[in-house]
């Protein structure tokens, strides 16, 4: 038997562990919430704090799964051929623009 299974055994451990999952959730979920308004790893941290509501809350699960269509939904929609070709342009213009401050910063006699 493990330890969820344990704690979950009696009716007050089962509420004690979704108390657990609700503010561990709930936390991490704020967070990215937090994130997606300041620098960091919104979207992912959001999504984590989601899946491990989903644990145990059906919303969760159904948000999550929504949450998974949209990405698949979006990755399709996006048509390879523009990828291969905005990461070289991408490339290129990022060289010039450090070869150009390159020239501007050691060429100011």
């Amino acid at each position: 038997m493990n330890v969820v299974t344990w704690i979950k055994s009696t009716s007050g451990g089962k509420l004690a562990w979704r108390l657990f999952i609700a503010f561990l959730g709930g936390i991490i979920t704020f967070i990215g919430l937090i994130f997606m308004l300041t620098p960091g790893p919104g979207i992912p941290v959001l999504l984590i704090g989601l899946a491990i509501l989903a644990t145990e809350f059906a919303w969760a699960k159904r948000a999550v799964t929504k949450a998974k269509e949209a990405a698949t939904s979006a990755g399709e929609r996006a048509p390879f051929l523009k990828m291969k070709t905005l990461i070289p342009v991408g490339l290129v213009i990022t060289l010039f623009a450090v070869g150009y401050w390159v020239h501007l910063t050691f060429n100011k006699g």
